[in-house]
């Protein structure tokens, strides 16, 4: 879930937040869509690498200390570890045995599921995964089209 104020703010549109599931499909016509946004969120759904600086992904975080709140991602292919992203929540997974897990934005490019990352915590550079969410699967029945 999302935490308004660190996960998801005013800054983010849902596109860029990994939420592009909220806005219904009968709302996505750009000739009848009204609702605030629309003119930057519609370009968002119809053409995300185009359109997106960064993505709201998720990361399995090697073990030691969790990634917390505003801890750097770096991009470990590049010997000189740019800043790709920031961590903005994250834990030991009380569903998954205490593996590290955490929340971010990303830039976009390097939000595919299997990129592997370093996040500095507390000034050790640790390496992560780039992993879909959610990280336990749910139970729901969904019913086949």
């Amino acid at each position: 879930m999302c935490l308004y104020g660190n996960d998801i703010s005013t800054a983010q549109t849902p596109p860029a937040a990994a939420l592009g599931w909220i806005i219904g499909k009968d709302r996505r016509d750009p000739a009848t869509a009204t609702f605030n946004g629309a003119a930057t969120i519609l370009p968002q759904l119809a053409s995300p690498a185009k359109t997106l600086s960064q993505r709201r992904v998720g990361f399995t975080v090697e073990k030691g200390s969790p990634a917390r709140e505003g801890a750097i991602v770096v991009d470990l292919s590049d010997d000189s570890h740019p800043q790709i992203g920031v961590i903005t929540s994250g834990l030991p997974s009380p569903s998954l045995g205490g593996t590290n897990i955490a929340m971010g934005y990303i830039k976009n490019g390097m939000h595919k599921k299997g990129t592997e990352v370093g996040v500095l915590v507390r000034n050790k550079l640790r390496k992560a995964t780039v992993t879909g969410m959610p990280w336990v699967e749910s139970k729901f029945y969904r019913p086949k089209a």
